[in-house]
């Protein structure tokens, strides 16, 4: 049920409205931006501060709605590329995951107040021909589908560096010190996955060197600034990315590289990192000669035995 202050019901009770949606995206790591669905800009204070609701961007809503039940409302909203709104970052995912709010005000009266359309989380925010941008809307029931309990497995669920503030089964291994500032020295025949490094990575843990066997890459200059990923290979001071990067990666383009966590007990979380006590995981779960087929990389050394062979 929305909550619609009387004076905006009596005007959607009359034959002719003025009214017009606003948009609010509070992305995590960028600052929020209003867009509407008017063709001039709409300056509104929905109780947090005032901001300018850009016509230059755009709005066109399609199928915004929310439902009374426990199915997630998810709609789309099309927004023009402009200098505040870019392929940048969209490409970067700077707008994935973003809180939004869809209100819907009288752009005539604006003290008539508004009543919220639709809210919760954006979706993976994808490019349409270079023009648009296309946010999926995804509503707050969409939490609800999350998993918020712990279940079995052989490998850590815990999220590698995550606090008891910030996840329900915290890793609680501070990774702050692994960071180490870098930047681009040359880049190699796939400009978007290989390049070397000017300085070779390293980082110290509890034990000792840590290995860059498992890591991640935050590029903070450059066209792929606000970009992470992961790696695939790291010899020496030569990078290869696990998955191409948004833009061609360019020489003197900086960015942060930390180890990661492979998530094993043993060489991981005990001999790598010293943080056995918060392992979130089941390393020794039996397994029958059937269960080898039910767990990818059973069979790695450390996580099992490969099942018998039958005569």
């Amino acid at each position: 049920m929305k909550t619609v202050p009387s004076v905006l019901q009596a005007h959607l009770d009359t034959q002719q409205t003025t009214l017009c949606f606003l948009l609010k995206i509070d992305p995590q790591n960028a600052s929020a931006f209003g867009v509407t669905s008017l063709d001039v800009d709409v300056t509104y204070d929905d109780g947090g501060g005032e901001m300018t609701y850009s016509s230059a961007i755009g709005m066109n809503p399609a199928a915004v709605e929310s439902g009374a039940g426990l199915e997630v409302a998810n709609s789309e909203a099309m927004l023009l590329i402009t200098t505040d709104f870019t392929r940048e970052d969209i490409a970067a995912g700077v707008l994935d995951y973003a809180d939004f709010f869809v209100y819907r005000v009288n752009w005539n009266d604006l003290s008539s107040g508004h009543y919220i359309v639709q809210s919760g989380r954006t979706g993976i925010v994808r490019s349409d021909d270079f023009l648009s941008g296309v946010l999926e809307l995804r509503g707050l029931s969409q939490q609800l589908k999350q998993n918020y309990v712990n279940q079995y497995s052989l490998t850590c669920r815990a999220v590698f560096g995550s606090s008891e503030d910030g996840a329900p089964f915290p890793c609680n291994f501070d990774i702050t010190s692994l960071w180490q500032a870098n930047e681009v020295l040359l880049v190699g025949s796939e400009n978007d996955r290989e390049f070397t490094a000017v300085d070779t990575p390293e980082a110290d843990g509890p034990n000792g060197a840590l290995p860059f066997d498992f890591a991640i890459i935050e590029f903070l200059t450059g066209n792929n600034a606000g970009l992470t990923v992961e790696t695939e290979t790291v010899v020496g001071d030569d990078v290869t990315l696990r998955f191409n990067s948004a833009y061609a990666i360019e020489s003197g383009d900086t960015f942060r590289m930390r180890p990661d966590c492979a998530k094993r007990f043993t060489e991981d979380c005990v001999e790598l990192f010293d943080n056995n006590l918060n392992f979130r995981g089941e390393p020794w779960i039996p397994l029958t000669e059937e269960s080898p087929s039910q767990y990818p990389g059973v069979n790695v050394d450390g996580l099992g035995a490969p099942p018998q062979q039958k005569p």
